[in-house]
C-alpha cells in the first residue's frame, strides 16, 4: 500500500492498484483496451499480451497460454482506481495504459520513468514489476484463498507451479485439514454407533480357494552339438522349472 500511496497520477495509481490486487502480468496490463474493460461489471477480460519483437517493435499478440485468456474479477480497490482514470483519460483513446505521447507503453521506459522512482519515493526495495504479482500470490495463499480459485484468476496453467514456488505459505492449510477431520469426526462419534459384522454377514461368502493343479512332467527335446552332427537327446524338467 505504501506504492499505491505516493502513485498520486490517476493512471499510475490505477495500473499498480491492478497489479497489486489482481496479479495481472505485465504484458497484459500493457495490452489492455477499454473495451477489454467494463466497470460497470467490475471486469477485465485479458484477451492479449504486449511485448517487443526482435526488431524493438511493440506487438499486441495471443498470451503464452490458453489459460492466459480468462476474466478478472476486481477488487473494489482496483475498480474504482480505474473509474477515477477513465473520467481523466482522453477520449478515443484506445489503449487503457499509454505513454506521454498516447503511444502503448513500452517495458524499459515505464520502468525507468515511473516505476523505480516511485519505488524510491516510498522508500521500497528496488524490485522488479513482476514482484507485484508475486505479492498478490502471496497474499491470497496466505489469507485462505482456494488455490485453484487463484490459479484461474492468475491465469496460471495449473496449480503445480503454485506449490512448487509458494508451498512455504501453504502451511497453514494443514492445521485447517485437522480442524475440519475434527469437525466430521466429532460430528460422527456423537450421532453415530459403531456396529461391527462378519464379513460373511455382510457380504456373500468368500469364494473357494482355486485347487492347484498338480505339477505334469514334460519331455523337451534338446540337442547336443557334436562334430557339428546333431544328436537329439532326451531330458525331463518339471513345468514349474519352465516357468521360472
Amino acid at each position: 500500500m505504501k506504492l499505491l500511496s505516493v502513485a498520486h497520477d490517476p493512471k499510475e495509481h490505477a495500473l499498480l492498484a491492478l497489479a497489486i490486487t489482481t496479479g495481472m502480468r505485465q504484458g497484459e496490463l500493457f495490452a489492455l483496451y477499454w473495451d477489454d474493460v467494463n466497470l460497470e461489471n467490475g471486469t477485465v477480460s485479458i484477451r492479449r499480451t504486449l511485448s517487443e519483437d526482435y526488431e524493438g517493435r511493440l506487438v499486441r499478440a495471443e498470451p503464452k497460454t490458453a489459460k492466459s485468456r480468462r476474466v478478472v474479477f476486481l477488487p473494489q480497490l482496483a475498480r474504482r482506481a480505474l473509474l477515477a482514470w477513465r473520467q481523466s483519460a482522453s477520449s478515443g483513446q484506445e489503449y487503457v495504459f499509454t505513454s506521454p505521447d498516447g503511444a502503448p507503453l513500452r517495458k524499459t521506459n515505464f520502468i525507468r520513468r515511473s516505476f523505480k522512482p516511485l519505488l524510491e519515493k516510498a522508500q521500497l526495495p528496488m524490485v522488479t514489476f513482476h514482484s507485484l504479482r508475486h505479492t498478490a500470490n502471496s497474499l491470497l495463499i496466505e489469507a485462505g484463498e482456494d488455490p485453484l480459485a487463484i490459479a484461474g484468476s492468475l491465469g496460471h496453467a495449473d496449480t503445480r507451479m503454485m506449490f512448487e514456488r509458494y508451498g512455504h505459505l501453504f502451511s497453514h492449510t494443514a492445521k485447517h485439514v485437522a480442524e475440519t477431520a475434527d469437525r466430521i469426526f466429532g460430528d460422527l462419534e456423537a450421532n453415530c454407533r459403531t456396529i461391527v459384522v462378519h464379513a460373511e454377514d455382510r457380504f456373500t461368502a468368500p469364494r473357494s480357494k482355486r485347487q492347484k493343479k498338480p505339477l505334469r512332467r514334460k519331455a523337451f527335446p534338446l540337442a547336443e552339438m557334436r562334430d557339428s552332427n546333431p544328436r537329439p537327446l532326451t531330458c525331463e524338467i518339471s513345468a514349474a522349472s519352465v516357468t521360472d
